[in-house]
């Protein structure tokens, strides 16, 4: 027995095999091993331990009190990342996702990042989420109230705003760049995604020669994200427009001779990776709400009465949000009743540490079960079911930070690693739910709904995929 499973002994966990450990034993049938891991919570607690290979140890923790006391009490100590095969491939160490806590570039590339959001101010980047809006409502409009799969018009809408804060440009979806990211994201997304396939490249990398093809999905997305960076970079040097987007505050930065520059793989992979978290969690949750207001037809009832009583006919402002306390709680149970991110990035242990009691030595990887947290039983009623009233209180105002059920949400994380975008998904899912619910009555493709919306049914990934559905938008 080695060194740290002497430490971890007290962490119960399924039997590891020889060699291979747990890693033959995760159900991936369906694309995402959260499943496995969460049916594992119900069998073994909210804290329990796994062998990925011969000797790398990870702890899986679902349940609130072990999450906060992991992200948040103790987060410095579990602020690592692991260094896998996959990753090297792409980010090659750079970026926000798989960089030490503790490093100074990942401080300067979060900060980097929060400043481009926030220099174009809270107004900008309303204006750019109702253009967008416009656009995709039009679109809507034209289909004349028939059958329609809006999945396409909510993924242009959403990386037009993310390429404008990258790029400072607005790629549209017949363009090159928009064809580009596109396939970068989807392979990147399915490769991390890929469980037990992507964690054997991981521990044995020589089994790419032998028909394991995520080597070839991770080695095309880098080559392609190299070009478009390349010729991305070489626009804003040539370009005279005045604009505050991230590629030109990494730029000016280098400019400024600071001890620790930016090279160009650290600025590619901050740039897609922003572009990952930005574009594919907030299109997938939208769209994964169309559907969910096709099963539920009496909350959208419900918020189309709210947007009436307080905005009317007039556009909505981000001013609102406020005084629309069911529209609030419609979006946060939004987040928890998809869990589009079901399992955190794993963490690493920087130092021996402990989580409720139990010892974590250093080197140990920690992996966050979102889905299991946001679904708990014992917790939430009826966990299975969309309830927004879970966000209410007796009177129907909004509850607040502080309330256990908000406490209970880990969509964006929480401690020092959590999302740098969440205010800008935020304010793109209320403004475009609103102006939607306003304009129009959604209602099925044939009498009742015909795909399901629960997300059970989700498509494997990093990010979980909603499965395509129609729609009929009537104008009202």
């Amino acid at each position: 027995m080695d060194k740290n499973a002497a430490v971890l002994a007290r962490i119960p966990g399924p039997k590891a095999w020889p060699i291979v450990g747990n890693l033959l034993q995760v159900d991936m049938s369906r694309g995402n091993p959260y499943r496995q891991f969460t049916q594992w919570a119900k069998d073994y607690g909210p804290i329990y331990k796994l062998r990925i290979g011969p000797s790398q140890w990870v702890v899986v923790v679902s349940g609130h009190d072990a999450i906060m006391d992991t992200l948040v009490v103790n987060g410095k100590s579990f602020s690592g990342r692991a260094s896998n095969y996959r990753d090297q491939i792409f980010s090659k160490g750079a970026g926000l996702i798989a960089v030490d806590g503790r490093s100074e570039k990942l401080k300067l590339s979060r900060r980097l990042a929060i400043q481009a959001m926030k220099g174009y101010g809270p107004g900008k980047i309303e204006h750019w989420a109702m253009e967008q809006t416009q656009e995709f409502m039009d679109a809507f409009r034209d289909t004349n109230g028939e059958p329609f799969d809006p999945r396409l018009e909510i993924h242009s809408a959403t990386m037009k705003i993310i390429s404008l804060l990258i790029f400072g440009e607005k790629f549209h979806r017949d363009s090159e760049e928009f064809d580009t990211i596109q396939k970068v994201l989807d392979l990147v997304n399915k490769s991390v995604g890929t469980g037990v396939h992507g964690l054997l490249l991981d521990l044995f990398p020589w089994i790419r020669h032998f028909g394991n093809t995520i080597y070839d999905d991770m080695a095309t997305a880098t080559d392609m994200s190299m070009t478009f960076w390349s010729k991305a970079l070489q626009r804003e040097l040539e370009s005279d427009r005045d604009d505050k987007c991230l590629i030109r505050a990494m730029l000016d930065y280098n400019s400024q001779q600071h001890a620790i520059q930016l090279n160009d793989d650290d600025m590619r992979v901050l740039s897609f990776q922003l572009q990952m978290a930005g574009i594919v969690t907030t299109s997938s949750s939208l769209y994964a709400l169309l559907n969910i207001m096709l099963h539920y037809p009496h909350i959208q009832d419900k918020v189309r009465d709210e947007i009436q009583e307080v905005i009317g006919d007039r556009p909505v402002h981000m001013s609102d949000q406020n005084n629309m306390p069911y529209t609030q709680a419609t979006l946060l149970e939004l987040l928890r009743y998809t869990s589009i991110t079901p399992l955190s990035i794993p963490h690493k242990a920087v130092v021996d540490s402990c989580i409720t009691g139990f010892s974590v030595p250093k080197d140990t990887l920690i992996i966050i079960n979102r889905w299991a947290a946001q679904k708990d039983g014992s917790f939430w009623e009826k966990p299975l079911s969309f309830i927004p009233e879970r966000f209410l209180d007796s009177e129907g105002n909004l509850v607040g930070n502080d309330h256990p059920n908000r406490q209970h949400l880990f969509a964006f994380g929480a401690g020092p690693r959590m999302c740098v975008g969440e205010s800008i998904a935020n304010a793109r899912l209320f403004l475009w739910t609103v102006t939607i619910l306003q304009q129009f009555k959604l209602k099925p493709e044939l009498e009742t709904p015909q795909v399901s919306c629960d997300p059970d049914f989700y498509k494997g990934g990093l990010v979980l995929s909603p499965p395509d559905f129609k729609l009929r938008f009537i104008p009202l």
